[in-house]
């Protein structure tokens, strides 16, 4: 990441709001379009930090968002179910649990709920078919 690319901080400007300005433009720089750190920030020891904390961002964003949609009095049921399913197929237990906090709503942080532990159960299965055939492999 060149100097050069950083958006400076304005004369006048708070500190506050160059860092909304500045939060956008190293998420993008560091995370691909899904929320994965890009790889040449992964281990990086200059920059590796800031791009774990551009995810963390990109995270709470995400849950933030959804949250505000399924707590909006005006989100349909159908729309509801599709951002829960959304949810569920990026399968990424800190969106949610941020998302769990974020929620003003019991029912929606119970609807989140539901969807992290079916996630945490399909992730529990997968590991329980590997092993077994990681076992029946050395039976072989």
């Amino acid at each position: 990441m060149d100097a050069d690319n950083i958006p400076q901080q304005e004369p006048g400007e708070d500190i506050n709001t160059y860092r909304k300005r500045l939060e956008p433009h190293l998420i993008n720089e560091m995370l691909n379009p899904d929320g994965t750190i890009k790889d040449k920030y992964k281990n990086d020891p200059k920059y590796g930090d800031y791009a774990e904390w551009a995810q963390k961002q990109y995270h709470l964003n995400n849950a933030k968002a959804a949250v505000a949609e399924l707590e909006d009095d005006n989100t349909s049921p159908q729309r509801r179910e599709k951002i829960l399913d959304e949810m569920k197929e990026r399968g990424r237990s800190e969106e949610m649990m941020l998302a769990v906090r974020a929620a003003t709503d019991e029912a929606t942080q119970d609807m989140v709920k539901v969807v992290d532990d079916e996630n945490q159960d399909a992730l529990l299965q997968d590991d329980k078919s590997a092993a077994r055939n990681d076992f029946m492999n050395l039976r072989s």
